[in-house]
């Protein structure tokens, strides 16, 4: 049995022959025997599959993480645009962040040390760095917009869980088999 690689450029004027499934079958299958400019295939090498499924599952999972993100910051911006502006949604610390603080109001009222010190027990990177930002930017947003709280207590839940797949990611990537330890984020 030879199996060869019918180009995506000759079927639809292969498909368009037959009405059924099984005609379009059957024609993809003569034109398989009757043309020999068609390149046969070979099976793969293991190592090259694995890196097709790899890249494959990692484009998932960043389309996955940007897609999440923007949504995360398109409601940020509702409710705390200076904090959206500020953050890089992007990266773990200001997630982990936005588990507990998203709105000014909860900002200021949590003293600077106390955000720190909360900042370092999830163990977020520069947590002092982190926790002045936030304090800067809710000094300048003093209103209170509509749905703000209802807003920033369903946020909460998302921002934990894209915080734990980011988690499951750095997991993936540091296993022994992926031959790499990195830290980070989408």
């Amino acid at each position: 049995m030879r199996l060869v690689k019918v180009p995506y450029v000759l079927l639809p004027y292969v498909l368009l022959e037959g009405e059924t499934d099984a005609k379009d079958a059957a024609v993809i299958a003569d034109q398989a025997r009757i043309r020999r400019d068609l390149h046969p295939l070979r099976a793969g090498d293991e190592t090259v599959t694995d890196l097709k499924i790899l890249t494959g599952r990692r484009m998932d999972l960043v389309a996955d993480c940007t897609r999440t993100v923007n949504r995360l910051r398109a409601q940020l911006t509702g409710i705390f645009r200076g904090l959206e502006r500020a953050l890089d949604l992007t990266n773990t610390g200001p997630l982990i962040l936005l588990t507990g603080y998203q709105t000014p109001t909860a900002l200021r009222r949590v003293r600077r040390k106390r955000l720190e010190t909360w900042l370092r027990n999830r163990k977020v990177h520069r947590a002092d760095q982190l926790a002045e930002t936030p304090f800067q930017t809710a000094e300048r947003q003093h209103t209170s917009l509509r749905g703000e709280r209802l807003t920033a207590r369903d946020r909460t839940m998302s921002y934990a869980r894209l915080v734990a797949k980011l988690e499951r990611y750095d997991a993936y990537r540091n296993t022994p088999a992926s031959g790499r330890t990195e830290t980070s984020s989408c």
